[in-house]
């Protein structure tokens, strides 16, 4: 570990890229061991700040990693650190997206987007990648928010309130096959478990699926196919329970929540609500992704589950 020290301060001068010189320190410490037990966690740590002092964001490896980042540090074990590097840069990108939609750019990203699908304007594949582009950011913005609210909540509360629950997103061709065909495969992006203090507890699936015209529907949506998120709802039930509950998409049926769909369009968050007072479909143009998740939840648990 003395020797580390002394070729790590050697190596600052070296004008490496930091996530090449995170990732040399990374397999250092796990190449030396020092530990019985939480050499990973301390090499992964060492490497954030590494990331940190080179004024760059931490390359975090998840779970779903751990096939790649044990292979990765096979191949540096011989000598070959480019998988290793790979992966943090990979890392380390996810991180940065998510850090840009903590603090909202909202009109920074709407013109990121603009200015993407103008440059692509010649080309017609070219344009729906730009518009794909900009549906993700929207809804991988939604999900964070639901992350971040639910994270808080955890924090707040003595005990569990909801726990989030994430699948991929949907790809380029995919979301292709949605717009024009209207369904498509693997369509889940994350459910939210909500707890009570007794059973039933409740779960919501915010699934991928296109929208369909109503009456209710502005000049600026009808007409166009757009993908858009759904949200089902079914009670939780025990692993040795015989039947298991479906989920039902809430429709004028459930008027104790309000959310029924989200869009992105033009870069703009869209949520369509349903209004029991009036009895039809309101949709707010603009909205936040941060008032589109506190109201949801505060509805749930306050209308559903009696909590608040």
């Amino acid at each position: 570990m003395s020797e580390l020290d002394s070729a790590y301060k050697g190596a600052l001068s070296l004008d490496l890229h930091p996530l090449v010189l995170a990732s040399w320190a990374h397999h250092a410490i796990t190449r030396i061991h020092p530990f019985e037990d939480g050499n990973g966690r301390v090499a992964r740590c060492a490497q954030d700040m590494v990331l940190l002092q080179q004024h760059f964001v931490p390359a975090t490896i998840r779970q779903a990693d751990r096939p790649d980042y044990y292979g990765a540090l096979e191949h540096a074990d011989a000598g070959d650190y480019e998988p290793l590097v790979r992966l943090n840069l990979l890392r380390a990108e996810a991180v940065a997206d998510r850090y840009v939609a903590a603090v909202r750019l909202q009109e920074r990203r709407s013109g990121w987007a603009r200015r993407i699908v103008s440059a692509a304007a010649e080309h017609e594949v070219e344009i729906r990648r730009a518009r794909y582009q900009v549906w993700r950011r929207g809804m991988e913005r939604i999900r964070f928010e639901f992350e971040l609210a639910s994270g808080q909540l955890e924090r707040e509360s003595p005990r569990p309130l909801v726990q989030v629950q994430t699948y991929d997103m949907l790809e380029f061709e995919g979301w292709s096959t949605l717009t024009e065909a209207g369904r498509v495969a693997k369509a889940w992006f994350f459910r939210l478990h909500f707890q009570r203090p007794q059973p039933p507890n409740l779960v919501y699936a915010f699934f991928f699926g296109r929208h369909w015209w109503g009456d209710d529907d502005p000049p600026e949506i009808r007409g166009k196919q757009l993908a858009s998120l759904l949200v089902s709802e079914r009670p939780s039930f025990d692993s040795s329970a015989t039947e298991r509950p479906e989920y039902h998409v809430l429709d004028e049926s459930e008027q104790r929540v309000s959310l029924r769909e989200i869009l992105v369009l033009d870069g703009r968050i869209v949520r369509r609500r349903y209004d029991p007072v009036d009895d039809r479909n309101l949709f707010d143009f603009g909205i936040e992704a941060i008032d589109v998740v506190t109201q949801f939840l505060e509805e749930v648990l306050r209308n559903r589950l009696g909590l608040i």
